[in-house]
């Protein structure tokens, strides 16, 4: 038996050629469940230790959306606003969790090579000319676009233009997505879903280790890491209030569920 770790191009190989890849159950993972008093958002995701840290600024598991006294105003950390009345976007923060993707083994080698980092908010869009009913995807991209210029401007994504900007519709509900670089050139994705005319589940998500160094991350690579991320989303709900027996709070589920897997278009860049 070869016993040697597998090479770079081994593990090239092994992600270009590997039909698709393999992820976590995310409907074995814990479930997150926020009462919005408007509706009630579910999330898988195990959140538990972001939410413990004391400078998270977590928002509670029962907020008002339409209250912005229920949404944290000061950072913890640096002691300075996270937002006022003025500001063209309010977040309540959820809470943070990963996953990995891997193409399975090289030889007898278990190969694990990309990780989806992701951040879990519900975000107000405010104070935006053009910006009414976010329920419209139109409009949706362009407070998508809006809230993410004082990224761009400070470096954190590489620039990109309100055109590029895209849809997809996941069992029926419509997610913007805005996809970038961070500036070691890891992918980067900013996907919202309207909750109501003015506020939306956002989640701000990074692929680290996607790839190798110095080199962009093939098409049909990226596309295979993507495929759990539709998979996620598939996971994501929002009831109207009142419609559904759960309570707010993260539930631990024993039994894995089997979600409907969707056979979704791929989307070139």
């Amino acid at each position: 038996m070869d016993q040697r770790p597998p090479s770079q191009e081994e593990i090239r190989d092994a992600f270009i050629n590997a039909p698709g890849f393999i992820w976590p159950e995310f409907a074995a993972m814990p479930l997150n469940c926020f009462d919005l008093k408007t509706a009630l958002l579910t999330f898988p995701g195990d959140i538990s230790k972001s939410r413990s840290d004391p400078f998270s600024d977590c928002a509670d598991f029962q907020v008002d959306i339409n209250d912005l006294n229920t949404c944290p105003r000061i950072d913890s950390f640096f002691e300075k606003e996270r937002w006022n009345e003025s500001s063209l976007f309010v977040w309540w923060y959820l809470g943070r969790f990963h996953w990995t993707c891997s193409p399975g083994a090289v030889r007898q080698f278990s190969v694990t090579q990309g990780f989806f980092t992701t951040y879990i908010n519900v975000t107000r869009f405010q104070n935006m000319e053009e910006v009414s009913d976010i329920t419209q995807p139109f409009q949706l991209k362009t407070a998508l676009y809006k809230s993410l210029i004082g990224k761009i401007e400070k470096g954190f994504i590489k620039p990109i233009t309100p055109d590029s900007i895209f849809e997809k519709s996941i069992n029926g509900r419509v997610w913007v997505i805005a996809r970038s670089f961070d500036p070691c050139d890891n992918p980067t994705y900013e996907v919202a879903s309207a909750i109501d005319h003015r506020t939306a589940i956002d989640l701000a998500i990074k692929l680290d280790n996607s790839w190798f160094s110095d080199e962009t991350i093939p098409n049909e690579v990226e596309q295979k890491h993507l495929a759990s991320l539709w998979d996620y989303l598939s996971h994501v709900t929002i009831h109207p209030a009142g419609s559904n027996h759960l309570e707010a709070g993260t539930f631990y589920r024993e039994t894995p569920g089997q979600a409907e897997k969707v056979e979704e278009d791929k989307f070139e860049w």
